[in-house]
């Protein structure tokens, strides 16, 4: 059909957790579906205990300044560390690419900004070739301050967002 839903939003959300008896890389995979009986399917990789990667998550933009309404995507980015020179050796370095990631948004206070899901696509990304993720965007909803915080592998990034009239 041509309805394919690709560029819907849907502010419906959902929280589940599970515990593991050890620490190590876990793969959960997550199915949802409507009551015509169509599904979405995604999976995502989480880390529990021990981080075995260093880095930093970054968003862009780093600041929201919304007006009541308006809205604005958000992307999340991993910037991984520069690896290490090995002792005795001469090393010409280049930092690895950062690239954008499926991350967990909150916000501190709802009332003011409130998150649209648009369901997982594939886009042009500025920083690595292409980016097949959820995408994000903000909506300022009433005036006021928050702070939105993104979660993904145990690493955290925040920005300062506020809504004007």
């Amino acid at each position: 059909p041509s309805d394919m839903r690709s560029g819907s939003t849907n502010a419906q959300t959902t929280t589940f957790t599970h515990s593991y008896a050890r620490a190590g890389a876990y793969t959960v995979r997550f199915v949802v579906s409507d009551n015509a009986g169509q599904e979405a399917k995604s999976s995502m990789t989480v880390q529990v205990g021990e981080k075995t990667t260093n880095g930093s998550l970054y968003l862009r933009p780093d600041a929201l300044n919304l007006r009541v309404g308006e809205t604005q995507g958000i992307a999340v980015y991993f910037q991984p560390v520069m690896p290490p020179c090995p002792v005795g050796m001469a090393c010409a370095q280049v930092m690895p690419t950062s690239y954008r990631v499926d991350a967990q948004f909150t916000v501190e206070n709802p009332a003011v900004i409130a998150f649209q899901y648009a369901i997982p696509m594939c886009i042009q990304s500025e920083i690595k070739d292409n980016y097949c993720g959820t995408q994000v965007i903000a909506e300022g909803k009433q005036i006021g301050v928050t702070k939105i915080t993104a979660t993904w592998n145990g690493f955290t990034a925040t920005m300062p967002a506020s809504v004007s009239q």
